[in-house]
């Protein structure tokens, strides 16, 4: 056989490129059958995925020039490197090297290729047949090698020769082939293929299988070329086997039809293959079924743990609380909970949603949301950014508040879909805005009462200031009315003006009170600060006092020790100190005694006082006044400095008083970075300690 311009008989090539065409699709190699000087006469269809177009010659018409050999269709820059390989190798037979060649995608595929030689019966050289294999990220395999698990030639059962074989070794580096229909051509192109590829005679007995049935199904003695595959099916398997070949024999089953079987393996296993027939009874190169087998076992487990885990996932997702739906990257429904259905009331199922687009489902989102532009462009701009959003809110037509996470799901950097969770968040939303409500309220609340306060200010400071000149108008003209009448003054008339004196000095210090109180708890009042002598206050305090005392006859004592100087207003201290003495001689019966004791002190690592900053090991001044009066009852203490208010014992006995020397002195303390303190016992008497630090340097002048 040889090119027709040389006019020899081309129907040998007519019956290889039939049998050549009926199987190499099967395979993923590439097969140019090439005569003595390279130039093709056939190209498979694999040949054409790895390069754009065929190779030099194989479309040639008659008449044309003659044309370039196969390896033109290379890559540039491989060309020359496999022409001078072609042209020094003698025989042509065996490994031809790697190479590259360019696609139809435009994508640089890395190939290697062997040859055997063809001949004819007479043992006269036809031409070669080319393998082609992409061996693009194939590692370090040896190009050509059969890999792991290749056996040799003169097998039993599966992958051995069939009838008719002469024991030739097929492959690259074999005898040359006898003839183009002998099965050592199927040898060549299919024995390094990774799938089973076998021909059945139409009875389904078997005639032959290339080896990579012996490398996934090895040497099993069960096995019965005249029964074929079938002693070697799964029991199960068998009926669907032997009804998908009848079918194949009457031309009822489809080119693209696949049946998946399960082969036993050497080890005992079940193996599950898919199988694809092609029927060539009529072809009288092949007279057979072939059947490509290709093991699935691994693609069926991960499909089994791929189910598994879908199912586990399925199942936690429905029992979750949360909305939840994944999209894929065309908008279809993957998965959907039940919390997704009954949130947004759709009337399908979750399984029903699956495949179809929201929208069509009755998720119309401009139809939900009450501001459904925003909400619309809201949602197309995240799914644009790619980027995760959480806790989108919206307001729904009805009313309920739904809060919303997104989430691209990418593969390898590419989006593949949407992942979307939804909460009803009607019950919180409701409570924020509550909550937002009362801030306000508090607020404003606040700020009213902030200026009623100030109102309150201004107006003891107004009232005192009109109560002072009166006030002062008075008691100057009582003493100018007492003077005017001297010496004939009686008695009962010097004691008349005395009360009004009095009375109206009373009337002053309870107004003095009433505005310093105000001014000191407000914190209006600026402390005039400098270093005060703290015993010399006390001394000075207890000389004021002492007139009083002597008069009820009440024993007045003191007992300052000496310590460094306080930053604080000397005034305000000495008014605390009068304060204090002045209630206790006031409450205290005649014959009693009066104690005022001072010294000085460090801050304990904890404040344990009320009103005192909690400032470890700074100076504090201890002052305590102890009285042998008339006592506060218990339950009275607390109120002792809230103002205006006075102990009802005092009251009943009819001890004058305004219930505001104790606030005073409180807030002085306070102001001082200190506090009060008060034990009573009723009938044995009262002690008040007051505890005094350096006065806040923003009160300084």
């Amino acid at each position: 056989m040889g090119p027709t311009d040389d006019g020899r008989d081309d129907d040998g090539r007519a019956a290889a490129a039939r049998v050549l065409g009926a199987l190499t699709g099967l395979v993923p190699l590439g097969v140019v059958g090439v005569d003595s000087d390279g130039v093709a006469w056939y190209h498979s269809q694999r040949w054409q995925d790895l390069c754009a177009s065929g190779p030099p010659g194989s479309d040639r018409a008659p008449g044309a020039p003659p044309p370039e050999p196969w390896y033109g269709a290379l890559h540039p820059a491989d060309r020359e490197a496999m022409a001078a390989r072609w042209r020094t190798q003698v025989d042509r037979r065996g490994q031809l090297g790697e190479f590259r060649m360019v696609a139809p995608d435009g994508t640089v595929r890395r190939c290697r290729a062997s040859s055997v030689a063809l001949v004819s019966a007479e043992g006269a050289l036809e031409g070669y047949l080319v393998v082609i294999a992409d061996a693009t990220g194939a590692g370090s395999e040896r190009p050509g090698s059969d890999g792991p698990g290749s056996d040799g030639p003169g097998s039993d059962g599966p992958g051995s020769d069939g009838p008719g074989s002469d024991g030739a070794t097929p492959g690259g580096d074999g005898v040359p082939l006898r003839t183009l229909s002998s099965p050592h051509l199927l040898d060549v192109v299919l024995d390094r293929a990774p799938d089973v590829v076998a021909i059945l005679s139409p009875d389904g007995s078997w005639r032959w299988s290339n080896r990579a049935a012996i490398r996934l199904l090895g040497h099993q003695e069960r096995f019965d070329p005249a029964v074929g595959v079938f002693g070697l099916l799964h029991p199960d398997d068998v009926p669907a086997a032997q009804q998908a070949l009848e079918r194949a024999r009457v031309g009822e089953l489809g080119e693209d039809e696949r049946l998946e079987l399960r082969l036993r393996a050497p080890d005992g296993s079940w193996r599950w293959m898919e199988a694809l027939c092609d029927v060539l009874v009529d072809d009288p190169a092949v007279r057979g079924i072939v059947v490509h087998l290709r093991d699935v076992t691994e693609t069926r487990r991960a499909l089994v743990t791929l189910e598994a885990t879908n199912r586990r996932l399925a199942n936690l997702v429905d029992g979750m609380h949360t909305a939840v739906v994944l999209e894929d990257e065309q908008g279809r429904v993957v998965l959907a909970n039940q919390a997704f259905v009954d949130l947004f009331r759709l009337p399908a199922a979750p399984g029903g949603l699956v495949g179809r687009s929201l929208s069509s489902a009755g998720f119309a989102l401009g139809e939900l949301v009450a501001e459904p532009a925003d909400a619309v462009d809201a949602l197309a701009e995240i799914r644009a950014s790619g980027c995760r959003a959480e806790a989108v809110r919206w307001v729904l037509v009805d009313g309920r508040t739904i809060e919303c996470d997104f989430e691209s799901v990418e593969v390898h950097g590419v989006n593949r879909g949407h992942l979307s969770a939804f909460r009803d968040v009607t019950g919180q939303a409701r409570a924020e805005a509550e909550r937002d409500r009362l801030i306000a309220s508090e607020r404003e609340e606040n700020r009213r009462l902030a200026e009623l306060d100030a109102y309150r200010t201004e107006s003891i400071a107004a009232v005192s200031h009109e109560l002072r000149t009166p006030l002062t108008s008075i008691v100057g003209y009582s003493q100018l009315l007492r003077g005017m009448l001297e010496p004939v003054v009686s008695d009962e008339q010097a004691a008349c003006l005395d009360a009004i004196v009095r009375n109206v000095d009373r009337l002053l210090r309870l107004a003095g009170d009433v505005v310093s109180l105000d001014s000191l708890e407000s914190r209006t009042m600026p402390l005039r600060v400098s270093d005060v002598d703290v015993p010399g206050v006390v001394h000075r305090a207890a000389r004021t006092i002492a007139p009083e005392a002597d008069d009820r006859g009440i024993e007045l004592l003191v007992d300052a020790a000496q310590g460094p100087a306080l930053c604080g207003d000397e005034g305000r201290l000495a008014q605390l100190v009068e304060n204090l003495l002045s209630n206790a001689v006031k409450f205290t019966l005649p014959g009693g005694r009066v104690v005022v004791r001072a010294g000085p002190t460090s801050r304990p690592g904890e404040a344990d006082r009320p009103g005192e900053a909690d400032r470890p090991g700074e100076l504090v001044w201890v002052i305590s006044v102890e009285d042998t009066g008339i006592g506060i009852p218990a339950d009275e203490i607390g109120m002792l400095s809230t103002r205006f208010f006075r102990a009802s014992n005092a009251r009943k006995r009819g001890f004058p008083g305004s219930g505001l020397g104790l606030s005073v002195a409180r807030a002085i303390a306070e102001r001082h970075s200190g506090g009060l303190s008060v034990r009573s016992v009723v009938g044995v008497g009262t002690t008040v300690t007051a505890r005094v630090g350096h006065a806040p340097e923003e009160s300084h002048d």
